[in-house]
């Protein structure tokens, strides 16, 4: 019933977070006094039972032993009522005591000393290989060691755990992604070995592989600029957009119009949206208040690509779950939040948003336009405007839609609905074509107009 729910709800993939066995070193170090004090901030009363370790630090891609076997996640797809399952593949790296770990050769070797700097020897479980790590601006992950991908057989094993992963799953999140392609292990790896004679990129011959035998398996990146563009083109169906995420908590608009008003629609298409993550901040703490997280959740829900809605966000939750805990604080749900998900959820959950055609729309005619930011969806006859307002006062501005049909009998006069709150105006159809609709958008909110 909880999974017909979700799928009733608009949603298409579910996304399980530490589906596969997790390293056990991983919960040890997790377990010491320092990163014990630190997994408090998010948890008052953590006790050992609550702290799993990290499930970026993957032992061996088989279903998690406390939730069952791979035979329960065959099962699970059928009880999933045609959602999608996707599962966590982590490219980089592995667990330190991961079934692989015996074998050096799959791994980047380096002395102790060499950069990035390690953590103190006592950590070490393999006194040379290199932890994982994400560059030169980052302390290594020392619950993982660091794959070599300038080696074949590295790429053979992990295009076997991926073939593997396909038979359970119908799609991966590739935790990390752009680590793997050949020109990011340059930059971060060159001091440690020579340039390999492997030709071609990982993910090409990885996608390749998979889709040969799955064409609807979904691969989604976690990538950040400079590089999503470069795994689209690899074949990755979305990539991280954590760019306009950025933008929002930043909050300048001119940046942010400036931002999506430049990008192809065909980036768009093959990105994911969200304003909070897994491994993000809640949306109501990152963004200073639940009006504002709002905002931005119209903003980017209304975008063309995938859509991530992280689990809790629907109810306004703000106590943040570190990847190590099985739990949060526990808090009451925002039952004003809920109501405004469910109507957004409902309204996304239309062919006009989900294959429909986005457009940009430059707003203006009031000093107070600034504020605003606006785009359109059009699918056949069926017409959407999203006008979000993502400033603390409220704005006015003319929306120009050269789109806009009189009503079926011919008539001028047509209705427009706002869907958000359902109510209706009565407009010229003529009017909306050349002169533009008016709107005024109230502060951290937004109109979706149906017309």
């Amino acid at each position: 019933e909880e999974f017909k729910a979700i799928k009733d709800r608009g949603f298409d993939i579910i996304y399980f977070v530490g589906l596969w066995e997790l390293g056990t070193k991983s919960r040890e170090l997790d377990m010491q006094d320092d990163v014990r004090e630190e997994l408090k901030e998010d948890l008052h009363d953590v006790v050992d039972e609550d702290i799993i370790g990290s499930p970026y630090a993957i032992r061996e891609y088989v279903c998690n032993s406390e939730l069952g076997t791979d035979a329960d996640i065959k099962m699970l797809k059928v009880d999933l009522n045609a959602l999608f399952l996707m599962a966590d593949f982590v490219p980089n790296n592995t667990a330190i005591d991961s079934v692989w770990s015996h074998n050096k050769e799959y791994y980047i070797t380096v002395p102790a000393n060499t950069p990035p700097m390690y953590k103190p020897e006592k950590d070490r479980y393999h006194e040379d290989i290199a932890y994982g790590w994400s560059g030169v601006s980052s302390e290594p992950w020392r619950d993982t060691l660091q794959l070599n991908y300038f080696r074949q057989q590295t790429r053979r094993m992990m295009i076997d755990n991926l073939l593997r992963i396909s038979e359970l799953c119908d799609g991966v999140r590739c935790d990390m992604a752009h680590l793997c392609l050949n020109e990011a292990i340059k930059m971060n790896w060159k001091s440690t070995f020579q340039d390999s004679n492997v030709q071609g990129e990982f993910w090409e011959e990885a996608i390749t592989a998979v889709k040969k035998k799955n064409p609807n398996f979904i691969f989604f990146g976690e990538a950040y600029a400079p590089w999503q563009t470069s795994l689209q083109e690899l074949g990755f169906n979305f990539v991280y957009h954590r760019d306009v995420s950025d933008l929002l908590i930043d909050g300048h608009m001119d940046n942010l119009r400036g931002y999506l008003s430049s990008q192809s629609i065909k980036f768009l298409e093959k990105t994911c949206h969200f304003t909070e993550n897994v491994d993000e901040p809640r949306s109501a703490a990152a963004y200073q208040s639940i009006e504002r997280s709002w905002a931005a959740a119209l903003i980017v829900f209304t975008l063309p690509g995938m859509r991530l809605v992280y689990q809790g966000q629907e109810y306004g939750l703000k106590n943040n779950q570190a990847i190590q805990l099985r739990r949060a604080d526990a808090e009451t749900p925002n039952f004003g939040v809920v109501r405004e998900y469910y109507n957004l959820l409902k309204i996304l959950n239309t062919p006009v948003f989900k294959c429909g055609e986005w457009s940009y729309v430059k707003l203006s005619g009031y000093d107070s336009t600034w504020r605003l930011i606006g785009w359109t969806w059009r699918l056949g006859h069926t017409k959407r405007l999203c006008v979000m307002n993502y400033t603390d006062t409220p704005g006015s501005g003319i929306a120009v839609l050269p789109n806009t049909a009189n009503d079926r009998y011919g008539n001028d006069e047509i209705t427009v609905t706002e869907l958000l709150t359902g109510v209706q105006y009565k407009r010229s159809a003529n009017a909306m074509r050349t002169t533009g609709l008016h709107v005024i958008i109230q502060p951290w909110s937004g109109q979706i107009f149906q017309y």
